[in-house]
């Protein structure tokens, strides 16, 4: 049994192996996540927030013309980055070198309780990755309502839908105006804000567990009996002896105890042929 975290995911399984794939996707507790955050709020009008490794996949250099084009209609904006990598240096010298040191803050890494509490204080969420398989970042910012602006990710498109609960773009240029637009527009970012938390609560993990994973797990579970005749005597013997079979155990043990009963002529058996 395949799965993949997203549509895309599961897309790109499914051509790789040539098999079919089951979308199991990524998930939050988002009631403990949003309790865990903090009612306090970022510095900037507006303030955006990035948590991403700063390495070559994640582009973060283009945070910084990002930074640019915002502040050139938004001079009190303000961008939090979070997190490490093999491009921070890189990243802080470019930021030193157009003069953003004070509107481009890099705070290395932090602990989850301190992300927590810094996301839920900002107004917008930027990802300038183009190859993301899920976006479990952008799930927990729109968890706590802050909007999500992202590249056109494959795999961040089960989270954000353009002009909803996020804006999806395509470069630098597009991102800050999307971000200048909706905080221009208190109604359009009001909408969006609470339109990610509802959409958020779609990959809560119970909600997860029963609408995806334990499906699958059923799936897997009785794969392993289609097209074994033996199964089907097997679980006709169970129900008339009162014990029916429970979910996965002729995949387990009792496959093989019910073998060693029937070579003792104690229960039916069907023979496989040869």
């Amino acid at each position: 049994m395949l799965t993949g975290v997203s549509r895309a995911a599961s897309h790109d399984v499914e051509v790789i192996s040539g098999r079919n794939s089951r979308l199991t996707p990524n998930c939050i507790d988002v009631d403990r996540w949003r309790e865990a955050a903090s009612s306090q709020r970022l510095e900037g009008n507006p303030a955006i927030i990035i948590t991403s490794r700063l390495s070559r996949r994640k582009n973060p250099l283009e945070i910084a013309r990002v930074a640019e084009l915002v502040l050139r209609r938004l001079p009190r904006a303000v961008f939090y980055v979070i997190g490490d990598g093999v491009l921070s240096a890189d990243l802080r010298e470019l930021i030193a070198s157009r003069g953003l040191e004070g509107h481009v803050r890099l705070l290395g890494t932090r602990p989850r309780h301190e992300v927590a509490k810094m996301l839920s204080g900002a107004d917008f969420f930027a990802l300038t990755s183009y190859r993301e398989s899920f976006g479990l970042a952008v799930l927990e910012a729109m968890a706590l309502g802050v909007v999500p602006v992202v590249y056109r990710s494959p795999g961040v498109l089960d989270l954000v839908e353009n002009g909803q609960n996020g804006f999806v773009v395509d470069d630098t240029t597009s991102m800050a105006e999307a971000i200048a637009n909706a905080y221009e527009d208190q109604a359009l970012f009001r909408s969006a804000s609470r339109a990610s938390v509802e959409r958020a609560r779609l990959f809560d993990c119970q909600v997860v567990i029963d609408s995806y994973v334990l499906p699958v797990y059923r799936e897997a579970l009785y794969s392993c009996a289609q097209n074994d005749r033996r199964f089907l005597v097997y679980r006709l013997y169970r129900s008339l002896v009162g014990d029916p079979v429970r979910l996965g155990e002729w995949c387990d043990e009792r496959k093989w105890r019910y073998h060693e009963r029937a070579k003792e002529g104690l229960v039916p058996i069907v023979r496989r042929r040869a």
